[in-house]
């Protein structure tokens, strides 16, 4: 097939797929398109990577981290001017946010005074202002007037546009979609995406999506729920093959751990006992822990995905990170451990130059400290406590929030995140804010317009 007729046709499905959507979901307004375009320049490439479509660029010095592009502050700035006046004209309670996510508050507050410590304020400053634009398009999600229908629209258009185009880089433009690694030279599959690893955890994403909506029970006429389930199927197979293509076998093994808990939560009485579902984990992963010492279950299996024990010299990246001199107690500063001397000593002894930990605990860790790091796992488990709940309340998309989380909690032990820009990052975020404050703040909102209407309705008064 000439690439311009698939071009054609790879446009004409994302048109048929977002008007399917809008169908499906006729209460999200139209100020979800600003963290859809949020979503998908964190998720694909930022925007001056758009206007320049090469497949791979690199950095020789790590100072070269501290400074940015001009072009995508100047986007990122406007979607967040854009998404801070929605939440203004919807009136959002902040102090009613504040006090039902208080560990969250307390994480990002934080992270904000150990801009204080930093070597670099101003870049980790600036760094702070990027990662809290998580939470303000998550809150202009989770302020809709159906959140559930606004988290389903989020996600169909994104992975409707990065899913296709990926594949239409692949097959019929593989100057954008293919590369070569600059220090080994080998062939990547990067798809919509600029490296392997952010394919696959576009599939990630999209394998557990479209997983809990095949097994979802939501409340559809048959036809539709048919039609919606061919769809999702469609997308689902798609996206396995892409997820073989991008050979990203951390988003793999991910991938089949929430749709294994997405099965036992649907589809059977685990999902009315979060208690016993959560006891089962800890069981299986201390059997796991008990027959690896025993036989040496971990390095048949590492072996069998392709992989060594050292997860591509990642464990010795832990070491040495871990050996640098810092405060335990509260880190180098908000995202600031890759900036200046610590990086440079590291990129000198590692050909591939890191910019992470490759562990999103050891990240938050040296950024952070202890007291961060406890922070973010006390928020994580009381996420994945809140999903299973509601699944108790038959909340269609609980185990989908539940299988996300327990991917991404998996998946930052060889990857690191809970950081900067990152699609995975703000898909935790939103599926751990607490929803019950933004409900109380759209209840009375509700309630003040059906009072102004009444009031409207009476005749005017007059004045003696």
């Amino acid at each position: 097939m000439p690439p311009s007729i698939a071009l054609v046709l790879s446009l004409g499905a994302i048109w048929f797929l977002h008007a399917y959507e809008r169908r499906m979901n006729p209460e999200v307004s139209g100020a979800i398109w600003i963290p859809f375009l949020w979503m998908f320049f964190i998720g694909t490439r930022f925007p001056s990577q758009w206007l320049d479509l090469s497949a791979y660029g690199s950095m020789e010095h790590s100072d070269e981290y501290l400074e940015g592009s001009p072009f995508d502050r100047a986007v990122f700035l406007m979607l967040y001017v854009s998404a801070f006046a929605v939440l203004l004209r919807r009136r959002v309670g902040w102090g009613n946010v504040m006090a039902a996510n208080v560990l969250l508050t307390a994480f990002f507050l934080y992270g904000l005074v150990s801009v204080t410590w930093s070597d670099y304020p101003w870049v980790a400053l600036k760094r702070f202002v990027k990662v809290a634009e998580h939470i303000v398009m998550a809150l202009v999600i989770l302020t809709e007037r159906n959140p559930a229908q606004a988290i389903d629209a989020l996600f169909r258009r994104f992975l409707s546009v990065a899913v296709v185009l990926s594949v239409l880089f692949l097959k019929y433009y593989p100057e954008y979609g293919r590369g070569f690694d600059d220090w080994t030279g080998a062939p990547l599959n990067t798809g919509v995406t600029r490296d392997k690893n952010a394919l696959g955890h576009i599939c990630l994403l999209g394998a557990i999506f479209y997983a809990s909506s095949m097994v979802s029970k939501a409340h559809l006429s048959l036809a539709t729920l048919r039609h919606r389930r061919a769809i999702d199927l469609c997308m689902f197979l798609t996206i396995c093959w892409l997820l073989g293509l991008a050979n990203a076998k951390t988003a793999l093994v991910c991938s089949v751990l929430g749709i294994v808990s997405i099965l036992a939560l649907a589809r059977t009485r685990l999902g009315r006992s979060p208690l016993t579902f959560l006891v089962g984990i800890v069981l299986f992963a201390l059997v796991g822990v008990l027959l690896d010492n025993a036989f040496g279950i971990s390095e048949a299996g590492v072996e069998a995905l392709g992989r060594n024990l050292t997860l591509t010299d990642r464990t010795f990246l832990w070491a040495d990170v871990l050996a640098v001199d810092i405060n335990p107690l509260i880190g180098t500063g908000f995202e600031s451990f890759w900036l200046g001397p610590r990086a440079q000593v590291l990129w000198e002894k590692y050909w591939w130059h890191p910019n992470q930990a490759h562990n999103g605990y050891i990240e938050t860790y040296i950024n952070l400290g202890l007291i961060g790091l406890g922070l973010l796992l006390i928020i994580l488990v009381s996420a994945l406590l809140r999903a299973l709940a509601s699944i108790q309340r038959e909340d269609p998309y609980g185990a989908m929030r539940f299988a996300l989380l327990f991917g991404i909690i998996v998946l930052n032990y060889t990857d690191a995140t809970f950081k900067a820009l990152h699609v995975l990052y703000f898909t935790a975020l939103l599926m751990s804010i607490s929803m019950g404050s933004l409900q109380m703040s759209r209840d009375r909102r509700r309630s003040e317009v059906r009072v102004k209407g009444r009031l409207s309705a009476l005749p005017p008064p007059r004045y003696p």
